[in-house]
């Protein structure tokens, strides 16, 4: 009698996010999925994986595999639509979508390349005046993603103003879970309080990318350097505009009050507003972020302020007054 050959395996079953952390690290776990899709779609080219984000990402010729863990598979549809409504609206490239499909439960896209090294590799090779031109393609990128026309995907992802208020609302309970000190935990609800909810709430939502930190924006370096294209769209949103402020002001302005004041200007903020109360609603942003975590970011500005003092701690990681140290 002829024996039936059972389907092929590809991908590790995941218990929960721990175990995804350890397996994560393997190649050799992801390595059949890759091959098998790399067949399937007919893809040529080295083959390479990825080092940065939290999925599994290889690169493959001139083109991308991103596969999603069950655990995030609802992102998914959030990255793929953002990616399509930034296609052709932006002054730079983004990934266009070559296919998408599921594998064993685990949702992927194969995505084209854009050329272009992170901004956390390139960023300390430049001097200011460098800096300077792309602190402003950045902030025009910015605004750019804050007028692309959304689809029903991702403007059904959260309903603003609930979500803001429940970061508002929580945001002791969740600095808790990311390790605050007590002594800083003891303030928190303070400082924000020091601001009216209405201040981030809006009836007036832009779309949102969520996420430009340094790993997703990329610069090429010829001449001159410039901003080549942004990247990784699975955390993208509608909401009020200044929460998209975030991630340029930590991951890539933070402590420098030129580059951050030209950014923000850039943005279209008045020189008036960039005051010591903007630094502070800045930081107020950032603890209202989903993924913003006081200790992993400022710690070492923490440990120079008396617990607590978020007054201080803000004008030290954005620096906007002119004066603010004197």
């Amino acid at each position: 009698m002829r024996q039936l050959q059972s389907n092929p395996h590809y991908l590790p079953e995941i218990k929960d996010r721990d175990h995804y952390k350890i397996l994560f690290q393997e190649n050799h776990h992801w390595e059949n999925a890759v091959k098998h899709l790399v067949k399937k779609y007919n893809l040529s080219g080295v083959v390479k994986r990825g080092v940065l984000g939290s999925h599994i990402v290889y690169r493959v010729g001139d083109t991308w595999i991103k596969l999603m863990a069950p655990l995030f598979s609802q992102d998914m549809a959030f990255e793929i639509s953002g990616l399509r409504v930034v296609d052709g609206k932006l002054s730079v490239k983004s990934p266009k979508v070559v296919a998408e499909g599921n594998l064993e439960g685990w949702p992927y896209v194969i995505l084209s390349h854009i050329e272009g090294n992170p901004i956390r590799d390139v960023w300390s090779q430049f001097d200011l005046n460098q800096k300077t031109v792309l602190a402003g393609q950045i902030a025009k990128v910015t605004k750019e993603i804050s007028t692309c026309k959304v689809d029903k995907v991702i403007e059904q992802r959260f309903v603003w103003n609930d979500f803001i208020l429940k970061q508002y609302e929580f945001c002791k309970e969740q600095q808790r879970k990311k390790q605050l000190p007590e002594s800083w935990l003891d303030h928190v609800n303070s400082f924000l309080q020091s601001f009216r909810i209405d201040e981030f709430q809006t009836q007036s939502e832009v779309f949102l990318h969520a996420d430009l930190t340094f790993d997703h924006f990329l610069v090429t370096n010829g001449d001159q350097p410039r901003i080549s294209g942004i990247i990784d769209m699975a955390d993208c949103q509608v909401g009020h505009f200044e929460y998209e402020l975030v991630a340029p002001a930590v991951f890539i302005f933070k402590g420098n009050r030129t580059l951050l004041r030209h950014y923000l200007m850039n943005c279209g903020f008045s020189e008036d507003q960039l005051n010591q109360k903007f630094s502070k609603k800045l930081l107020a942003w950032s603890i209202l972020h989903r993924y913003f975590s006081l200790v992993s970011y400022f710690k070492e500005e923490m440990n120079e302020c008396t617990p607590g003092d978020f007054s201080t701690l803000a004008e030290k990681v954005f620096p906007l007054e002119k004066d603010w140290r004197s």
